[in-house]
């Protein structure tokens, strides 16, 4: 997306186009004359593959040959508003670029925070998350234009606030988060941001041409508390900053020197300190994902600890052991999901650091089975923890939980406005004449009181909600606005959902 348009491009690596074909073609055809050739660019002649009829096929057949392939493809583009242009580079490829007019779209998208400021990223374009308190970065800085070392290339780095002009708080002692995006092209650079939000589906609106013309945002979107957001246009500000490259698959140049490369491959490893403050490392192959979940999430009921993420409820473990009260003191604890294609485990750590090559001997430990081997990282003992034994200790399989479900007000406000919120926090919405005394059901305050009034109160957890901030006698509402409240109350329903006349 770019402005108020969407373009797509598409592009070979073959012979490309033969201008002096086209232009013979066209003036065997009567399309064109010999003079008005001769005053032709090369870029109009290309664009004579779009006419009707058009075509250099010798022989017409069921899929070829009949000129009306492009012009079909150009005309339909037309009657909705847009374009389409090809570029043809003789032995490298041919390339199509279309341009679509952006009325209303549905994008999956990143929220980011910049001085207190919220704004939408596409997701079509995060390549990864990465803090940059992570020890692997290594910022530096050629002129005006910052470099951070990322997997072994040097990509610019961009700071949002900068970008925007917005101003910087003095007291912001918080490490950025680096967004790393890559455009169409392949180019990567980094976005550093003061933090990241959620992700979720956007529907985006247009901007108005004086907004659009700063070259900044492609459009704006309602998130689900309700607040207005722009959409950064990154690839404008991509080319407003030069980081966009001439050439399409041109590679990022390696920080090492590419002869001092071995011949072999490396294993490559997930590094990261336990909260025991050691560092310990586990093959790259293994990681699904990093997750962060809050320590609510975790069971400790059972012999063994477990955590619910993404309605699966997977073994939790810890090397070395780490008391759970740790965990506990942290609020948030960050996870290493580990899979070996059947069986999931989470692995609590106190700091995931980077993706590294373990290039030093890899020396064995016998006396520990879950060690597979001592290596050096940066000149520090690492163990590389044996994968086999861990999954034959801990592996299990995933079990799916159903997700808990909640019945809402038959209004717009609660369709539009709380169903969203609602969902995101993992919640099914049910209607209330398909609810049983599990499923969590939010009422307006006067709507709860009619029905116990009339003796028909509800069987199951209730959260009921007022309209004005300031509560009345009854402390046991909340503030339809008030989203931490409802979220809470939500967790705290579905946690005893199991016992009938449940309140929240």
């Amino acid at each position: 997306q770019s402005g108020n348009t969407i373009a797509i491009v598409i592009s070979d690596d073959g012979h490309g186009l033969d201008e002096d074909r086209i232009a013979a073609k066209a003036i065997a055809t009567g399309l064109i004359t010999t003079a008005e050739r001769s005053a032709m660019s090369r870029d109009k002649i290309l664009n004579l593959v779009f006419e009707p009829g058009f075509s250099t096929a010798e022989v017409v057949s069921n899929v070829s040959g009949r000129g009306v392939g492009l012009d079909v493809v150009r005309q339909n583009l037309e009657k909705v508003g847009g374009s389409i242009k090809v570029s043809s580079q003789p032995g490298h490829g041919t390339l199509f670029t279309m341009q679509i007019p952006l009325t209303l779209s549905i994008i999956a998208g990143l929220t980011v925070e910049v001085s207190g400021q919220r704004f939408a990223i596409p997701q079509s374009y995060v390549e990864e998350i990465v803090q940059a308190s992570t020890t692997a970065l290594d910022l530096s800085h050629m002129g005006e234009t910052a470099l951070i070392t990322f997997r072994g290339n040097r990509v610019p780095c961009l700071m949002l606030a900068d970008v925007l002009g917005v101003d910087t708080s003095a007291d912001d002692a918080r490490d950025p988060t680096l967004v790393m995006l890559r455009l169409a092209t392949g180019d990567l650079f980094a976005l550093a941001v003061d933090g990241i939000h959620n992700h979720g589906d956007l529907v985006v609106k247009p901007l108005a041409p004086a907004v659009m013309k700063s070259g900044l945002y492609a459009g704006s979107t309602l998130l689900d508390d309700g607040q207005p957001v722009l959409l950064l246009d990154v690839a404008n500000i991509a080319a407003a900053h030069d980081l966009v490259s001439d050439a399409r698959a041109r590679a990022l140049q390696p920080v090492a020197d590419e002869a001092a490369k071995p011949a072999h491959a490396l294993p490559r490893a997930m590094l990261f300190t336990d909260f025991k403050g050691r560092r310990s490392a586990v093959r790259l192959e293994l990681v699904q994902r990093i997750e962060t979940a809050p320590v609510s999430a975790i069971d400790c009921s059972g012999p063994r600890p477990r955590v619910v993420i993404d309605g699966l409820i997977l073994p939790l473990i810890d090397l070395p052991d780490t008391p759970i009260a740790a965990l506990e003191n942290a609020g948030r604890v960050r996870l290493l999901r580990l899979s070996d294609g059947a069986c999931e485990l989470l692995v609590a750590v106190r700091q995931v650091e980077d993706a590294v090559e373990l290039a030093g001997p890899l020396i064995p430990v016998p006396e520990d089975p879950l060690a597979e081997a001592v290596t050096l990282v940066d000149g520090q003992p690492v163990t590389l923890i044996d994968a086999h034994e861990l999954f034959a200790r801990y592996g299990e399989q995933p079990v799916a939980t159903g997700r808990p479900r909640c019945s809402l007000p038959a209004d717009d406000w609660a369709r539009t406005i709380l169903a969203p919120l609602v969902t995101s926090a993992g919640y099914e919405i049910v209607p209330p004449e398909t609810a049983d005394p599990q499923t969590i059901a939010i009422v307006f305050d006067e709507v709860f009181e009619a029905a116990e009034a009339l003796g028909r109160g509800l069987t199951g957890p209730v959260i009921r909600l007022r309209d004005r901030p300031e509560a009345t006698t009854d402390s046991d509402t909340i503030y339809r606005y008030d989203r931490d409240a409802l979220l809470s109350a939500l967790t705290s329903a579905a946690r005893f959902a199991h016992r009938p006349g449940g309140r929240a």
